[in-house]
């Protein structure tokens, strides 16, 4: 019989955002594919813009807007007030608040609720399990990365967070580094459980790098690449900074975001800006094209869970410079992947982009280490997980 499960997770892809999260949907996906998974997706959004924290993945700084649904009936994408100021330490009672409504009709109108999923562990998760116990079924919450690594350090986050981490039936974290730091705020080890996301290794795979930069226009003996959103935390400013040190490399940025204007001034100051190209949010066969014609991708993140990016630039066969933070040292396991920093300086940067036109990488080999995390391993675990609780 298969499984009923509300999955509730702000991490998730709209209409005015149809590049967000790309990995939480497959992964969603991937299990209703099985047979073994009847989904319904809440998706919360704030009504309110809030003061602080500017995380692309924080769900509690989204602007004001009208949010559209997905083709897919299955997703339900829920308002809810969040207040500025107070929305860091709020948010997870007013998701549940306003999600609880929501989850009445969908379960009057005949879906058997056996379960919800929280894709994101705060504020999500704690108003995942608040929904939880609310209606009588177990509660699964997933950590990934800032929701562990970042609101910890606030005392009425961690406060939340600890009772969530002490209360949930079930615990996924994509690395091993964030399952200690949840066993640390109060999960009982035996909760917890590694399972990182998969790379779907038919979209992201080797190409003809020549041809591909002929087609996009893309010159430059060294091709380095950044994928994710142009904020702070993500160091994309720490490796324009590293340009000038390192001459012949064109950085290629994908993503967007609020620092995308600094980061082009940077660029214009350090005279490096012929030799950086913002491409924004690209839809995914771009990103697979990027990843296929650069020759390293870079990391300069401040924390890190265990990014899609790392799993999707190994599959397409890229060697890896990166900050060994978070989970990112566990895939890296090897030198014949990349070039692991101590820290995310530019000087470190720099050398390592001046290092990697010097050593012989082999792309199948660092594509046969990222097949190691295929997502119907994933999904298999996550299943098996869910099938314990219920």
């Amino acid at each position: 019989m298969a499984l009923n499960v509300l999955y509730f997770t702000s991490l998730f892809p709209s209409a005015s955002r149809p590049t967000f999260a790309p990995f939480v949907k497959e992964r969603i996906e991937r299990a209703v594919a099985t047979g073994e998974v009847r989904a319904r997706v809440v998706v919360p959004y704030t009504w309110l813009k809030s003061m602080g924290h500017a995380g692309a993945t924080d769900s509690m700084i989204e602007e004001n807007r009208q949010v559209q649904a997905l083709s897919d009936q299955d997703v339900c994408y829920q308002p809810y007030l969040g207040i500025p100021l107070l929305s860091r330490y709020m948010s997870s009672f007013s998701m549940a608040l306003c999600t609880r409504n929501t989850l009445n009709r969908l379960i009057e109108g005949g879906f058997r609720l056996d379960l919800i999923s929280a894709q994101y562990f705060y504020p999500d998760g704690v108003a995942a399990l608040l929904l939880a116990r609310h209606f009588g079924v177990p509660c699964l919450i997933t950590a990934r990365g800032s929701d562990i690594n970042y609101f910890p350090r606030y005392a009425l986050a961690k406060k939340q967070i600890s009772w969530a981490a002490r209360s949930a039936d079930q615990i996924v974290t994509v690395s091993r580094e964030l399952s200690e730091k949840v066993v640390h705020l109060g999960a009982r080890s035996d909760r917890v459980h590694v399972i990182s996301n998969g790379v779907d290794e038919k979209v992201f795979a080797p190409a003809n790098k020549q041809i591909l930069k002929a087609r996009y226009g893309i010159s430059g003996s060294q091709i380095a690449l950044c994928v994710g959103n142009l904020v702070p935390e993500k160091g994309q400013q720490k490796v324009v900074q590293a340009l000038p040190d390192s001459p012949g490399t064109h950085l290629l940025l994908v993503g967007g975001g609020p620092m995308e204007i600094p980061l082009r001034e940077l660029a214009l100051k350090l005279g490096v800006s012929s030799r950086v190209s913002f491409l924004g949010a690209c839809p995914r066969e771009i990103v697979r094209d990027m990843y296929a014609l650069s020759d390293c991708l870079v990391m300069a993140s401040e924390r890190e869970g265990l990014p899609n990016v790392l799993l999707e630039a190994l599959a397409s066969g890229l060697p890896v410079v990166a900050h060994s933070v978070g989970g990112i040292p566990e895939v890296l396991d090897s030198e014949s992947l990349g070039i692991l920093l101590k820290n995310s300086e530019p000087a470190s940067i720099a050398r390592a982009l001046r290092t990697v036109p010097d050593i012989s990488w082999c792309a199948d080999r660092i594509r046969r280490h990222a097949l190691k995390y295929s997502w119907s391993k994933t999904v298999e675990r996550d299943i098996d997980i869910m099938r314990s609780m219920v």
